[in-house]
Order: structure tokens, then C-alpha cells, then sequence
């Protein structure tokens, strides 16, 4: 089915195998994860193909093909830091891929261009003094459904969850 391009019948026959499989070896399990990320990603639902590849890393966290394609859906869904975290992890696993090392090159520009907009964001809305006064504090993406960036100004701190509005502590 899938190779014939019909994906949303290959998505339906997978999640019935999957649910069949519940109790099968890891290594079916993955398939069927893997399966089903492919078929989201035809469908361009990006982030249930991401939730699927997630599923799959919690199988087993070196699957370089998961990896791969939750950084691809990631980059998709505009979420760069998290998908620099999976090429990372590529490269850990494969440190001599040109591909994986020109991939975290794109994407560390992309974050620089994206911090420096947000940043600028803070300062138009009267967050901090001068742009000098904000810190980005950290970035942890993870392998659940959401990565947390954390950026404080002056006795502020905003918390930015990848698949929430901006909320203020």
C-alpha cells in the first residue's frame, strides 16, 4: 500500500498491526513505529511523524533512521533546536557524515538568526533595558513531545515550550 502511495490505508493497516503487536518483540515494534512516522510524513502531518519517531527513540535510541527523520519533521515544524539536538546525536553516532555535519551547520545559523529575531522581539516589547541585558539560559530538548527554551531578562524570566504560546514567570 504504501509504495503504491496509498498512505492513509498503509497508516490504518499499520496502527491495526501495531495494536496486534503490543506484546511483540522490540524490534516489530520499532518497524511498525517507523512505518507509521513514514506514512505522517507523506500525509505532511509533521507532528504526529515526529510523536511516531519519538516512539521509536524510546525504543531504541540510536535508530539513525528516527533520528534522521524527527530532525526533518522538527526543522518542518520550525522547531530548530530540537532538531539540531537529533543531528547531534547523528553525528555522536557517526562522526564521519558530511551530511549530518553539514546539516548542523544550517541549523546552528538558523538558530543564530532565530535567537537574534526573538531577542529583538524581547527588546521591542520593553522586556529588558538594552539588548544586552537578556541571557538566553539554556535550551533542553528531549525525546517526550516538547523541548523547553528558557530565556531570562532582568528579573524576568519567559519560558518559550515549543507547543505553547509564550507564557511569563
Amino acid at each position: 500500500m504504501y509504495r503504491e502511495g496509498k498512505y492513509e490505508e498503509a497508516l490504518d493497516f499499520y496502527t491495526e498491526a501495531f495494536f496486534l503487536a503490543k506484546t511483540k518483540p522490540k524490534p516489530q515494534r520499532v518497524a511498525l513505529h517507523s512505518n507509521r512516522a513514514a506514512c505522517y510524513l507523506k500525509l505532511q502531518d509533521f507532528k504526529k511523524a515526529s510523536e511516531e519517531c519519538t516512539s521509536v527513540l524510546e525504543l531504541d535510541h540510536n535508530h539513525t533512521g528516527a533520528l534522521m527523520l524527527r530532525a526533518q519533521t522538527l526543522v518542518t515544524l520550525k522547531e530548530y533546536h530540537s532538531a539540531l539536538f537529533d543531528v547531534n546525536r547523528l553525528i555522536e553516532l557517526n562522526p564521519s557524515s558530511e551530511v549530518y555535519k553539514n546539516l548542523q551547520a544550517i541549523l546552528k545559523s538558523q538558530l543564530v538568526v532565530t535567537s537574534f529575531s526573538f531577542i529583538l522581539l524581547l527588546h521591542l516589547f520593553n522586556y529588558s533595558s538594552s539588548l544586552t541585558d537578556i541571557l538566553i539560559i539554556h535550551t533542553v530538548p528531549s525525546y517526550g513531545n516538547c523541548c523547553f527554551k528558557s530565556f531570562a531578562a532582568p528579573k524576568t524570566s519567559i519560558y518559550l515550550p515549543c507547543s505553547r504560546p509564550l507564557s511569563m514567570h
